[in-house]
């Protein structure tokens, strides 16, 4: 079966009618308890702040909120990353359309939003594929990591070694 998304859509509503609904990660959100509080953070929610943590066991996943258009991919170190639009959606997983409902998504803290540009790259030359980024490239380490992103191997760009040299080197995505 084709999934048609639209060009100008921004998650477009075929693309919602396709997602998984991921029970486990529900489950295991659900059944965390709530960050204890002391007087000082109750008066910080109060104004506004973050109470959410990292979740690095989600890393891997995408994740969605009902209701809202935002897909976020929860970094290595379990961050969730708003992703800005379909484009960057299929440049990085391809169609793979494995989406998952997440009723308590704000007790996954927010990290830095992957950039309009963000892509996979490898040299020429080279074997390694790279996550550009916010200016940096990221290694990945090895195709159980593309698998468990769910980055579409075909959709690695091969680009002259010069130039994913000339790119600063982050820390790897594992």
């Amino acid at each position: 079966m084709a999934i048609n998304i639209e060009r100008s859509g921004f998650y477009t509503a075929p693309f919602y009618e396709a997602r998984v609904n991921d029970t486990a990660a529900q489950r295991m959100l659900l059944e965390t308890p709530a960050p204890r509080q002391s007087i000082g953070e109750s008066r910080l929610i109060r104004d506004g702040a973050d109470m959410s943590t990292p979740r690095p066991e989600f890393a891997g996943r995408r994740l969605y909120a009902p209701g809202r258009r935002a897909i976020y991919l929860v970094d290595p170190a379990g961050y969730r990353r708003r992703l800005p639009n379909d484009f960057v959606y299929r440049r990085l997983f391809g169609t793979g359309l494995d989406v998952a409902d997440c009723l308590r998504i704000e007790r996954i803290a927010l990290g830095p939003p992957l950039a309009g540009s963000t892509m996979l790259v490898r040299g020429q030359v080279a074997e390694s594929v790279y996550l550009v980024d916010i200016g940096r490239r990221r290694r990945i380490t090895s195709d159980t990591v593309m698998r468990k992103y769910g980055f579409a191997f075909d959709g690695v760009f091969a680009v002259r070694q010069v130039l994913v040299e000339s790119i600063p080197l982050g820390a790897d995505w594992e």
